[in-house]
């Protein structure tokens, strides 16, 4: 790994209000939006997921960029920053059960409000104008949950967000539920009962179905319930068990179908459909993963593993079978995945966006954006030596007239000058079309959310 990507593990300190940012090149005329990004930028020693969260904001107006970023008022900074102490965490166990609400992976929206998530079920607010923190956003509803995902999925025809639940307990349980929109009450569609619960960071779903795909890194639940281990702790590679396909129906409510795989783990899956009864369910697949050794110190550390990169793998599951089919979709890895979620997600599609690794220059994080023809099997990349992307946001033109019509955004550092842009991309050509200058690095982060809007600078939360 060159040198210069130490300063995606570097702490950011200095928060920044609509600063205007140096345009190289050009930002097309009719982008006018906004892009939220969260991530960790005050690096806890112990882990990736327990990094202080902070909200990054680009304001892109008729060819102008601004940018503002503030860090999440929550516990968990509070008692970083006052006394260097951390509060119960991904890797940080605590007896009293005290939570800091770091939400430092995704940003969501939900019942009118911007919200910052992680696997926590807790869920932060914050102001979407001046980036203040407004605090916990609570649930209508009693459903049980004691961890969940921080990628909901949206049912454009049933106007509901999806996610699922997991109850620790001597029988652990899965609940399915849907939230429409204007409501934060989860309506509860189904549950799975489980002795083994699997870590599941995101799931699949179809016009039809909820996939809930079981890896074999799996939950002690006795060791979670005593508090004496941390979650990353608690959980242990078993690929003995293989991986596991729950299909569950979104009118049924029920378990309907459950096939089985080889071992492998996936952060990420890319899309889910169905076609002629079959589900197909693309992921970026590795064949193992330590949850201990994801921490800052040994990602700016470790070398590359050419054996162990996330492929781009699709498994086909099919009446009357018990085991999933897979092929792979394409040479290039994928990690961060992205597709034009309005057009494609949950349907047939045909282009996926991605972190890569460069094949001729590889390091152990990923160094380039790639677009893979899933039809096809062909990709474009986008690649600039010491330069690192981030999850590339897919933003359609207005009245796109295909799948890739639109650009592709992406936060990238750059490690030689030890500063950060947000990169433009025409999605069709991959060529660059410009790029907006920050006046600081910005570290490793997690995921984004683009809208068409753009909001009112005034103080408020």
């Amino acid at each position: 790994m060159s040198n210069g990507s130490k300063w995606l593990f570097t702490d950011l300190k200095q928060e920044l209000e609509r600063e205007p940012l140096h345009i190289q090149g050009i930002f097309p005329e009719w982008l006018s939006g906004t892009l939220f990004r969260n991530g960790p930028a005050k690096f806890m020693e112990s882990h990736l997921f327990d990094g202080l969260a902070m909200i990054h904001k680009f304001a892109i107006d008729h060819g102008c960029v601004t940018y503002s970023n503030r860090f999440l008022r929550t516990p968990a900074y509070d008692r970083a920053m006052t006394n260097g102490q951390t509060l119960s965490g991904f890797a940080s166990p605590s007896s009293s059960g005290a939570k800091g609400y770091n939400a430092n992976v995704s940003v969501t929206r939900i019942d009118h409000h911007f919200a910052a998530l992680t696997e926590s079920p807790d869920i932060v607010a914050f102001d979407p104008c001046s980036l203040g923190t407004i605090g916990v956003l609570p649930y209508e509803d009693d459903l049980p949950a004691h961890y969940t995902t921080a990628h909901p999925h949206y049912d454009f025809r049933r106007k509901s967000l999806f996610n699922f639940t997991v109850q620790f307990g001597r029988t652990c349980s899965y609940h399915v539920y849907g939230m429409p929109d204007g409501t934060r009450r989860r309506k509860l569609i189904g549950t799975v009962e489980t002795t083994a619960p699997a870590y599941m960071h995101s799931f699949a779903m179809t016009e039809n179905y909820i996939v809930l795909v079981e890896f074999p890194l799996i939950f002690n639940p006795l060791e979670l319930m005593q508090g004496e281990k941390s979650i990353a702790d608690s959980m242990h590679w078993m690929p003995e068990r293989g991986t596991r396909f729950l299909v569950v129906g979104k009118n049924s409510g029920k378990l309907e179908r459950v096939f089985e795989s080889d071992s492998c783990f996936s952060f990420h899956l890319i899309n889910a459909y169905e076609k002629q009864g079959d589900i197909f369910i693309d992921a970026c697949a590795m064949k193992k993963i330590s949850m201990g050794s994801i921490n800052p110190g040994h990602l700016s550390e470790s070398a590359y593993n050419p054996s162990n990169q996330p492929a781009m793998l699709r498994f086909r599951l099919s009446p009357g079978k018990t085991v999933a089919a897979v092929e792979r979709l394409s040479e290039e890895t994928m990690e961060f995945p992205g597709i034009h979620y309005r057009w494609s997600n949950a349907a047939e599609y045909r282009y996926a966006y991605g972190t890569s690794t460069n094949r001729n220059r590889p390091e152990s994080i990923e160094n380039q954006l790639v677009k893979v023809d899933t039809h096809f099997g062909t990709a474009k990349t986008w690649f600039q030596e010491g330069h690192y992307p981030g999850e590339p946001v897919f933003v359609a033109t207005p009245h796109a007239s295909s799948e890739d019509d639109g650009v592709i955004l992406s936060v990238v550092l750059d490690g030689d000058g030890g500063s950060s842009y947000l990169l433009a991309l025409d999605a069709v050509t991959f060529e660059e079309l410009g790029r907006a200058v920050v006046p600081h690095h910005i570290p490793y982060g997690f995921h984004g959310l683009y809208t068409n809007e753009l909001f009112n600078e005034e103080e408020g939360g």
